[in-house]
């Protein structure tokens, strides 16, 4: 498996490992979700370094960009 974002190939036994999901989510009253139904995975995986970018609002594919 490789990164979805960076191509970089992906061990799930030494790394945090991303899987992309489709699935029907029952909001909560706060706010938020602690259960998705009738997840099906979608064979795209993200690396931890790629999710922590795109979390914070970056795309892993312009990084080189940055200044």
């Amino acid at each position: 498996m490789v990164c979805h974002k960076c191509g970089r190939p992906l061990d799930s036994k030494i790394e945090t490992i991303w899987n992309k999901v489709v699935g029907w989510e029952k909001p909560r009253e706060g706010g938020g979700t602690n259960h998705i139904a009738l997840r099906t995975p979608q064979d795209e995986y993200c690396c931890n370094g790629c999710m922590t970018l795109m979390l914070d609002g970056l795309d892993p594919g312009q990084e080189s960009l940055a200044i």
